[in-house]
């Protein structure tokens, strides 16, 4: 399955995965670079999401990246997502 992403410039990237959705038959998935996280926001992301899941429902999967923001993590769950990719930072101590 394909992947596509969300990567920040909200109108281009909607512009873009409709005519690709619009010209295949085929399933793909839609995620968001976690880079998108920090500068968009999880409820804009998910407003994204949401306006693709409407008109494409049957050709998209959704995955939603956190990055490693717990807040987004946490809002991205209450939000009824159940693929989500998150990584933990880690720091050492020296």
């Amino acid at each position: 399955m394909k992947q596509y992403y969300i990567t920040g410039n909200i109108n281009k990237d909607i512009e873009n995965l409709e005519k690709i959705l619009k010209s295949t038959n085929q399933q793909v998935i839609v995620s968001n670079l976690p880079e998108a996280m920090y500068f968009l926001g999880v409820m804009v992301i998910d407003q994204c999401f949401g306006k693709l899941k409407k008109l494409y429902q049957n050709k998209i999967d959704i995955e939603i990246n956190t990055g490693d923001s717990l807040p987004a993590f946490f809002t991205a769950k209450k939000l009824g997502y159940t693929n989500i990719q998150h990584s933990i930072k880690t720091s050492s101590v020296t």
